[in-house]
C-alpha cells in the first residue's frame, strides 16, 4: 500500500546512539516509549510517549528513519509508525501473519524487511520467525533451522538477529539467528535472560531481568550487559531499575550507529621530537591487547586501539632507535566521563633512556578508566651536528674530510657543496674529537658550532667556539668539543674554516674585444702551462707552490699579436690583502710575433689569497666587404693580400669576409683583386670598426685621397702604407665594382637592313671598334636589339658612331638606362645625343657605374639626304662653345627651319629641326654635280655662333652669321654631319618704373642671365632727366651674391658660362631740389662679347627704367621662385631656379610700402616667362590690411597653357610698412 499524505507529514529521527524501550501491558491495553539516559555505569528512563495503544515488535528502519510497531489485542496486526514526535500514524494490517496471533517481539535489517515472532496466549512460537514488507503489509514465514526459547527481545546487528533464550532455570543462553536461511546458533550459556535488547555498529547489548542476573549486578536492578556478536560473551557495563513488571519489553535504536555499551578504554599514541617534527619512525611495543604500532612526528595520532583489561598493568616499550633517546612519556584524558576530568594527565614518566636504547613505561593498573580515551604521547630527543665548509678563497669546490668520535664517523664536506647530513651524537655528556685530514696546500682556520634549534634553553643562533686555533698547511687540523658543551635535543651547525696558500688564475683580453684566438702561458712556481681566449673567460684557479719565490709567466708568440700588458688584482682579502688591490703591472708592450715575459717578484701574491692575472693582447685584424653595381649581384670576386692577408673569395650577396690578422702593421699591405670579366674595379676603402689606440670608430682610414679607379677586365692593386692599420683594432675594407654596360637597338622606317656600330676612336671605352657589333632589323618598326657589352670605365665620355648605310637616315637615338632606380640617372629614354648625323655621344654623367644603358638608333629610309644637327654650342656643362660640335652639356636646338635651294630662288626641300636638333634635306630632284645652298634660318632669341660643313664636298662657310652652307652635290651620295651652333641671347631684366621721394634714393635691381662663354660689360646710357638730369644722382653697383647688397662698379669685362646669372643695382639718389613730378630716365646696357674660335657678334642688351619723384610714397617688389617639382611644394624661396621640362616653378611678388606716406590704387603686373606656359591659377596671397586686392588678368586666374600678361590691382590705401603678396605657377614646356 502507498503512505498516505498524513503518514508523510511525520518527521524521521536522527540516525544516532538514542536508545528506545517499548513496555505494553495487555491487561489494561496502553503502551509506554522511554528513552535510555545514559550515565556512566547507570541509567535512567526519559518517557517520551504514553497511549492506549498495546503494541507490540518494535524496530527501527533504518531505510527511513522511522520507528514501527506491530498492534496487539484489538486490530490485531495493524502497523503504526512514529516519527520523532511520537505520533502514531496507523498504515494498515499486515496480512500473511497466523490468526490467534501477537507480534511479541522483532527488529528491521538493514534491507528494511520486518522480523517478527508471533506469540500466543501464553508463549512464543519458536520455530517460526515472519519477514514483514512495510510497503505492501504482507509477511512471509521463514521457517528456523530448530525452536528457540524466546521469550521477550530480539535485535539486529551485522545481518543476524540475536537474542537469549531461557534454559530451564530461567537462565539465558544467546544465540544468532540468520534471517536469510533460517539458520540457528546457540552462542554462548551466560546465565542471563534479557528482556530487551538493542543493535548497533560495535555490537549488542541488552537489559535483564533482575531476579534472572548473575553477579556483579546488583539482585533488585535491571542491569544492561553488552554482548560480544561473535562469542556471546556478556560483560556488564551498568545498573538500572525498569519499575512495574509489564506484559511485553522492546528494545530499538538506529543500528548504524554505536551502542552506548560496552564501555571500554582506547588509547592512541602521539610523537614528539627535539628538535621538532623529524620525520622518524619509531615502533611501539604494548601489553594489554595493545598491538604493535609505527609513529612519527610528522604524521599526527594514531588510531584508538582497545585496551583488553584496564585493571591490569600496561607495559609501554618503544623500540630503539639509532641516536634517539626515549625522553618521556605522558598520558593525557582526551574525555571525562565516570569521574575522569578531561585533559588531565595520567601517566608522566620523564626518566630518560640511554639514546640508542629501548625506552620502556609501565603504567599502573586502573590507570585507565573505561568509557574514556586516552592519548600517550611519547618524546624523544637527540643531539646532532653536521659540518659546513667555510675556504678562502670562498666556496672552493674541494672535497675535505672530517672524522669525528661520539658517533659522527667520517665525512666529506665542500664549501661548494651543501652542509653535510645531520650526524646524532651517542652521548652528549662525553668528549668528541673532531679530525680534518690534511689537504696540500690547505690548513685548518677554526671550528665553530651554531645552534639550529631551541630545546631544552638552547637559542637559536647561539656561537660555540670549539677551536681558533691556526693549524699548519699540509697538517691535520684537530678540534674537541667538550662534554656537555652542546645541549640535548637540538641540532648545530658546526663551520670547519680553512684558508689555501695562493691561486692564480688568468683572463684574456684582446684588443679588438673577444677575439676567439688561443694563447699559451708557461709560467713558474708550480703553476702549469694553461691555454686562454677571450672568448672563454677564467681559467681554473692553480696551486702556487711558493709565494716567497719570483713568478715569471711567459705568453708564447702567436703570428700578428703582440703583448700589450699583464696585471694581476687580488680577488681575496685575508689576511693584509685589500679585494680589487692591483698587485702587479707590467704595462710595457711586447713584439708583434714574439714572447710576452713578465716577472712577479716575491712575496707579491699574499697567502690564503686568490688573484686574477689579466694578460692583454693585441693586434690589427681586416676583414672584406664586396659592393657590386649594380647592388647585391651574385658574382665572386677573388683578393689577394700581402702581410699575412692571404687570398679570400668574397661576394656582395653573403656579407663580410672572416677577419684576418695582420702580420705586421709597421710594414704596407698591397690588396690585389684579380680581373673579372665585365667588372671595373672601382674604389677601396677601409673603415675602423673599433676605437683603440686613439682609432676613431667608424672613421675612414684608406685611401687619403681618391685612387683612380680601375679597368673592367683588369686586375687592380691597391696599396695601403704602413702603419695606417693600428694595433688592437678591427678594419672593414670594401672594394667597389661595377658591371657598366651598353647594347644597341635599332628600329627602322621604310625598310630593313643590317647595321654596324662602333666605338669611337678617342671615347669608344671598350665599345667594340672592329665592326662586330651589328643589328638586323626583320620588319619595319619592329625594335631588335644587340647584345650588352661592358663598357671599361664608369664616369666616361662614351661614344658609339652608326655606320649610316647609303639612303638611310639616322633620326634619332634615345637611351635609357635599365637600372636607373638604382644608378639615378633618368627613368625615361632622354640619355645622350647624336652630333653629326651618326654619332651618339653618352654623357660621362650618364655612364653611371652599374648602368645598363639601352641605346636605340631609329633609322629612316629616305634616300640621298643632307643632315646634320642644329645644336646649342654653349660650351654648357664642360662643352667647348662654338667649334660647332655638341660636347659637354650642349644640347640640339629643336624648331630651327632649313631650306635647301640652288641658291637662287628654287627651293628643293625643307626641314625643321627635331627635338635633338637633328634634320634631313632629301636630295631627289637636285642635279648631279650642281650647287647647293643650305640655308639655317634665324630663331627668335637666337644666333648663329659656329658651322660645320660634315662630308659635303667643296663647302663654303658663312660667318660671321654662320646660317647659309653652300656645296657641290655628287651624284648618289649622301651628305652627313652637318652642324649648325646657336646660343640662346643673353638677357636683362628687367624694365623698371620707380618712384622716390625728395633726399631719398631708390634701388633698381637688374639680373643678367648669360646663355654662353663670354664677357659682358655694364654700363648707363641716355641719361635724360626733366626738368633737369641735374637733380638725380645715378650710380650703377655690382650685386656679387644677388642679394641686394651695394657693392663696387661692376667689373669690366666680367666672364661668364652659359646658366651663370650677374646682378647689378642702379642707385638713383633724388636731391632735395626735385620738385614732385621729376622724372629721370636711362638705358642700363650689358654688352656681351663672345670668347672663343667666333666671328659671330651679338647687339647689347638694354633695360629701360623711369624714376618718378613723388610726395606721397612708393612701392618696393620682391620676386622669388622655387622649383615644386624637383624641391616639393614648402622648398624655400630663392633669388633662381633650375627647372627640367615638366617641372613646375612658382613665383612669388611681393610688394611693401617702405615709404613713411600712404600708397593708393597699387598696381602690379607681370608676365609668364619665356618657354613656360602658366599652371593655374593666378592667386592673391596676402593684401595689406584696408587695400583689398585682386587678379585682373588672366581672367578668372587664368586656365592652363596660357601665355602673357598677369595683373593684379589693390583698392584702397597701403599704410607704411604694410605689404601684400601675389602668386602664380608655370610649367616648363616640354
Amino acid at each position: 500500500m502507498a503512505l498516505g499524505s498524513a503518514a508523510q507529514s511525520q518527521t524521521p529521527f536522527p540516525c544516532d546512539e538514542t536508545a528506545y524501550i517499548a513496555t505494553s501491558l495487555s491487561t489494561s491495553p496502553s503502551t509506554t516509549i522511554s528513552r535510555l539516559v545514559v550515565q556512566g555505569s547507570s541509567y535512567t528512563l526519559a518517557q517520551v510517549y504514553s497511549g492506549s495503544l498495546e503494541l507490540g515488535a518494535f524496530g527501527y528502519n533504518m531505510q527511513d528513519n522511522y520507528i514501527y510497531s506491530v498492534k496487539r489485542g484489538s486490530d490485531n496486526y495493524a502497523l503504526y509508525r512514529f516519527g520523532s514526535n511520537f505520533v502514531p500514524q496507523r498504515l494498515g494490517t499486515i496480512s500473511g501473519l497466523p490468526a490467534g496471533g501477537t507480534a511479541a517481539t522483532g527488529d528491521f535489517a538493514n534491507d528494511g524487511r520486518f522480523y517478527v515472532f508471533i506469540g500466543g496466549l501464553s508463549n512464543v512460537d519458536t520455530s517460526t520467525i515472519y519477514r514483514i514488507n512495510i510497503q505492501t503489509l504482507t509477511a512471509t514465514p521463514v521457517t528456523l533451522s530448530r525452536p528457540v526459547q524466546i521469550g521477550t527481545d530480539i535485535a539486529w546487528h551485522d545481518g543476524l538477529l540475536y537474542g537469549s533464550e531461557q534454559d530451564a532455570n530461567g537462565y539465558g543462553w544467546t544465540f544468532s539467528i540468520n534471517p536469510a536461511t533460517g539458520a540457528v546458533t546457540r552462542l554462548r550459556f551466560n546465565g542471563i535472560w534479557t528482556i530487551a535488547m538493542w543493535g548497533g555498529l560495535n555490537g549488542v547489548f541488552g537489559m535483564a531481568l533482575a531476579q534472572y542476573v548473575p553477579p556483579p549486578a546488583p539482585p533488585t536492578s535491571n542491569p544492561m550487559y553488552a554482548f560480544d556478536p561473535a562469542t556471546g560473551v556478556a560483560s556488564y557495563e551498568a545498573a538500572g531499575t525498569l519499575g512495574t513488571q509489564v506484559t511485553n519489553y522492546e528494545g530499538t535504536k538506529c543500528q548504524l550507529s554505536d551502542n552506548p555499551w560496552p564501555k571500554v578504554v582506547r588509547i592512541r599514541y602521539a610523537k614528539t621530537t627535539l628538535p621538532g617534527n623529524v620525520n622518524q619512525n619509531f615502533t611501539i611495543n604494548a601489553t594489554n591487547g595493545l598491538p604493535q604500532t609505527v609513529i612519527n612526528a610528522t604524521t599526527g595520532f594514531s588510531a584508538y586501539q582497545k585496551l583488553t583489561n584496564p585493571a591490569e598493568n600496561t607495559t609501554f616499550t618503544e623500540q630503539a632507535v639509532a641516536g634517539w633517546r626515549g625522553a618521556r612519556l605522558r598520558c593525557v584524558a582526551d574525555t571525562g566521563r565516570d569521574g575522569v576530568v578531561q585533559g588531565s594527565v595520567v601517566y608522566d614518566n620523564q626518566t630518560p633512556s640511554a639514546a640508542g636504547s629501548t625506552f620502556t613505561s609501565v603504567v599502573p593498573a586502573n590507570t585507565f578508566v573505561k568509557d574514556n580515551d586516552y592519548t600517550c604521547t611519547f618524546t624523544n630527543d637527540r643531539t646532532q651536528v653536521r659540518f659546513v665548509k667555510v675556504t678562502a678563497p670562498a666556496n672552493f669546490n674541494l672535497n675535505f674530510t672530517l672524522t669525528g668520535t661520539n658517533g659522527i664517523g667520517t665525512l666529506t664536506i665542500n664549501a661548494a657543496g651543501p652542509p653535510s647530513a645531520y650526524r646524532p651524537l651517542t652521548n652528549v655528556g662525553a668528549i668528541t674529537t673532531i679530525t680534518e685530514a690534511a689537504m696540500v696546500n690547505w690548513r685548518g682556520m677554526s671550528l665553530t658550532c651554531v645552534a639550529d634549534t631551541a630545546v631544552n634553553g638552547e637559542v637559536i643562533g647561539r656561537t660555540y667556539l670549539i677551536s681558533n686555533v691556526t693549524g699548519g698547511f699540509n697538517s691535520d687540523y684537530v678540534a674537541t668539543i667538550a662534554a656537555n658543551r652542546l645541549l640535548a635535543g637540538n641540532n648545530y651547525t658546526c663551520t670547519m674554516s680553512n684558508e689555501h696558500c695562493v691561486r692564480v688564475r688568468y683572463v684574456k683580453v684582446t684588443l679588438p674585444e673577444n677575439i676567439n684566438q688561443n694563447f699559451t702561458i708557461n709560467p713558474t712556481n708550480g703553476l702549469p702551462q694553461t691555454v686562454i681566449n677571450a672568448t672563454t673567460g677564467f681559467s681554473p684557479y692553480q696551486n702556487l707552490s711558493n709565494p716567497a719565490v719570483n713568478t715569471v709567466f711567459v705568453e708564447l708568440a702567436v703570428v700578428g699579436w703582440r703583448g700589450r700588458s699583464m696585471d694581476c688584482v687580488a680577488d681575496t682579502g685575508r689576511g693584509s690583502e685589500v679585494p680589487g688591490r692591483e698587485v702587479f703591472n707590467n704595462s710595457t708592450p711586447g713584439t708583434v710575433g714574439t714572447s710576452y715575459s713578465s716577472t712577479v717578484p716575491a712575496n707579491t701574491f699574499i697567502p690564503g689569497n686568490d688573484y686574477t692575472c689579466t694578460f692583454t693582447n693585441e693586434a690589427a685584424r681586416i676583414r672584406y666587404a664586396k659592393v657590386t653595381l649594380p647592388p647585391n649581384f651574385n658574382q665572386n670576386f677573388t683578393l689577394t693580400g700581402t702581410n699575412g692577408v692571404g687570398t679570400l673569395t668574397i661576394n656582395a650577396t653573403t656579407g663580410f669576409s672572416a677577419y684576418v690578422v695582420l702580420s705586421n702593421t709597421a710594414a704596407a699591405t698591397v690588396l690585389t683583386e684579380a680581373a673579372v670579366a665585365d667588372w671595373q674595379p672601382l674604389k677601396l676603402e677601409c673603415i675602423a670598426t673599433t676605437g683603440n689606440n686613439g682609432v676613431t670608430p667608424n672613421a675612414m682610414v684608406f685611401p687619403a685621397a681618391p685612387t683612380p679607379p680601375g679597368t673592367a677586365g683588369q686586375p687592380y692593386s691597391w696599396t695601403v702604407p704602413a702603419n695606417t692599420f693600428v694595433y688592437g683594432n678591427n678594419y672593414t675594407c670594401t672594394a667597389t665594382n661595377a658591371r657598366t654596360r651598353v647594347r644597341v637597338g635599332k628600329v627602322t622606317e621604310g625598310g630593313i637592313g643590317r647595321f654596324t656600330f662602333n666605338g669611337s676612336p678617342a671615347n669608344a671605352n671598350g665599345f667594340p671598334t672592329d665592326d662586330s657589333y651589328t643589328v638586323v632589323t626583320t620588319a619595319p618598326k619592329t625594335l631588335q636589339f644587340g647584345p650588352f657589352r661592358a663598357l671599361s670605365k664608369a664616369d666616361t665620355l662614351t661614344e658609339i658612331v652608326e655606320t649610316v648605310p647609303l639612303a638611310w637616315t639616322l633620326a634619332s637615338v634615345a637611351c635609357s638606362d635599365l637600372n636607373a632606380g638604382q644608378t639615378g640617372n633618368p627613368i625615361l629614354p632622354i640619355i645622350g645625343y647624336i652630333t653629326d648625323g651618326r654619332t651618339l655621344i653618352i654623357p660621362a654623367a650618364n655612364v653611371k657605374p652599374g648602368a645598363d644603358l639601352s641605346c636605340v638608333f631609329a633609322d629612316t629610309l629616305t634616300g640621298l639626304t643632307v643632315s646634320g644637327q642644329v645644336i646649342l654650342d654653349n660650351g654648357a656643362s664642360g662643352g667647348t662653345a662654338y667649334d660647332g660640335a655638341q660636347n659637354g652639356g650642349e644640347r640640339g636646338l629643336p624648331g630651327v627651319l632649313l631650306r635647301l635651294t640652288d641658291c637662287g630662288s628654287h627651293t628643293y626641300g625643307s626641314d625643321v629641326s627635331d627635338g635633338a636638333g637633328n634634320f634631313a634635306l632629301n636630295l631627289t630632284g637636285v642635279p648631279a654635280d650642281s650647287e647647293v645652298c643650305l640655308y639655317r634660318d634665324p630663331l627668335t632669341g637666337h644666333a648663329g655662333v659656329s658651322q660645320r660643313p660634315g662630308t659635303t664636298t667643296n663647302p663654303v662657310l658663312s660667318p660671321p652669321t654662320y646660317d647659309m652652307l653652300r656645296f657641290r652635290v655628287a651624284a648618289n651620295t649622301n651628305y652627313t654631319g652637318v652642324t649648325f651652333g646657336m646660343i640662346a641671347l643673353p638677357s636683362l631684366l628687367e624694365d623698371t618704373d620707380e618712384v622716390v621721394l625728395p633726399g631719398q634714393a631708390v634701388l633698381i635691381k637688374h639680373k643678367y642671365w648669360a646663355t654662353t662663354v663670354s664677357e659682358v660689360n655694364f654700363a648707363l646710357a641716355n641719361i635724360i632727366g626733366t626738368p633737369d638730369a641735374s637733380l638725380f644722382d645715378p650710380t650703377l653697383h655690382f650685386d656679387p651674391n644677388c642679394d641686394g647688397t651695394l657693392g663696387g662698379p661692376p667689373p669690366a669685362d666680367y666672364a661668364v658660362t652659359a646658366g651663370v646669372s650677374v646682378c647689378v643695382i642702379v642707385r638713383v639718389f633724388a636731391k632735395d631740389a626735385a620738385p614732385a613730378g621729376a622724372e629721370l630716365r636711362y638705358d642700363l646696357t650689358a654688352t656681351t662679347t663672345l670668347v672663343g674660335n667666333t666671328l659671330a657678334t651679338l647687339d647689347p642688351a638694354v633695360n629701360h627704367d623711369t624714376v618718378k619723384v613723388s610726395s606721397s610714397g612708393k612701392l618696393a617688389l620682391t620676386k622669388r621662385v622655387r622649383n615644386i617639382t624637383a624641391d616639393g611644394p614648402n622648398a624655400p624661396w630663392l633669388e633662381t631656379s633650375n627647372g627640367s621640362p615638366g617641372d613646375i616653378l612658382q613665383y612669388q611678388v611681393i610688394f611693401t610700402n617702405p615709404a613713411g606716406a600712404v600708397v593708393t590704387d597699387v598696381k602690379v603686373e607681370d608676365a609668364t616667362p619665356s618657354f613656360t606656359s602658366l599652371s593655374p591659377p593666378v592667386s592673391v596671397f596676402r593684401s595689406p590690411s584696408g587695400a583689398p586686392c585682386q587678379v585682373d588678368a588672366p581672367p578668372s586666374g587664368g586656365t592652363p597653357g596660357y601665355k602673357g600678361r598677369i595683373a593684379w590691382s589693390c583698392n584702397g590705401p597701403v599704410q607704411p610698412y604694410d605689404q601684400g603678396e601675389f602668386r602664380f605657377s608655370v610649367k616648363i614646356e616640354e
